[in-house]
């Protein structure tokens, strides 16, 4: 997956507002944050034809970081029917070390879901070993191990479903849950 990455360092204004133009036609990886909250993160396809009396607006809401609350880590990919991760991850997984770096007190468990494809035996060890491959690459980034648990959950909550190219996409995921606001 190609995804062309701009990466502005701007700020948004006092109303959490922010301008940018950009071609249609490419893939794009956009990530959110805030201090008190965790990050949003999101690929997408830009499409169709924008103006600036007509703009494409995108309405994003970050979630508190509080004890339940969980991100998707929609830019961390896999290898096809592995666990190897791609070398685009690397800057989403980076999000979630600054993350974990700045918030000392969290503590997260990294969930790895599945598409239908497969049995659910090999499922749940698949998503396992994704999820896995997450935890490796925080250890190795400094977070502590005792902050990080991991669990493949397989096909057991869908997003979309199992039928169409797009449904098995939604449900092939990474999530990260706090568990622990430790003081």
């Amino acid at each position: 997956m190609d995804i062309d990455r701009i990466t502005s360092g701007e700020i948004t204004d006092e109303n959490g507002n922010f301008l940018v133009c950009l071609p249609s036609g490419y893939n794009y990886g956009i990530n959110v944050s805030k201090p008190g909250y965790l990050f949003y993160s999101e690929n997408f396809m830009f499409e169709g034809k924008h103006t600036v009396s007509e703009p494409f607006i995108k309405r994003i809401i970050l979630n508190p970081a509080k004890v339940g609350e969980k991100m998707q880590l929609s830019n961390v990919f896999y290898e096809i029917d592995s666990w190897q991760l791609k070398k685009e991850s690397i800057a989403e997984l980076n999000n979630l070390v600054t993350l974990l770096s700045e918030n000392k007190n969290l503590a997260m468990e990294i969930g790895g879901f599945t598409d239908s494809t497969g049995s659910n035996e090999y499922n749940v060890a698949l998503s396992e070993k994704r999820a896995l491959s997450v935890v490796n690459y925080l250890i190795k980034s400094g977070i502590s191990s005792s902050r990080l648990k991991y669990k493949g959950y397989g096909n057991t909550s869908p997003l979309g479903d199992n039928v169409t190219i797009e449904g098995r996409k939604l449900n092939r995921r990474t999530e990260a849950k706090i568990i622990d606001l430790k003081k």
